[in-house]
């Protein structure tokens, strides 16, 4: 039995709603083809994977790529710094540098274009100074 039917039997069993979620159809180059198949949950305000992906890596794969990436900018630069990533990956780090569980990552808003502006400092003590901020927002950094 595979792993997303072996999921969704157990959790229908415990009572647990599930959403399902699949490609039927794509075109180009993706990292799924159609058939691919997720199951996800509401879990703490936010959803959880249970099995399966729709996408390339999971968001913890993603959290630490990013991480070590993030880690190595750091060690190489200092002072003010640009990171430009996509939101997929802006939230997985600043759930990390919070410490917010990955499954609540949704709750953080980034909208195209939005900035986020964390601070760095060198003993490791970051802050999120400003998130998904507009286009023209001003901004005052301490």
């Amino acid at each position: 039995m595979n792993d997303i039917l072996a999921q969704l039997l157990a959790a229908l069993e415990r009572g647990e709603s599930l959403a399902q979620a699949t490609i039927l159809t794509h075109e180009g180059s993706t990292p799924r083809s159609a058939g691919s198949r997720m199951l996800l949950t509401a879990e703490g305000g936010g959803v959880r994977i249970v099995a399966g992906t729709v996408g390339g890596e999971s968001f913890r794969q993603v959290q630490e790529r990013a991480w070590h990436a993030l880690q190595s900018i750091l060690a190489e630069h200092s002072g003010l710094l640009l990171v430009v990533a996509h939101a997929g990956v802006n939230r997985a780090l600043i759930c990390r540098l919070i410490g917010l569980p990955l499954q609540q990552l949704f709750l953080l808003g980034q909208d195209y274009c939005g900035l986020t502006v964390l601070e760095c400092p060198p003993q490791n003590a970051y802050r999120l100074a400003a998130l998904n901020l507009a286009p023209g927002s001003p901004l005052a950094l301490g």
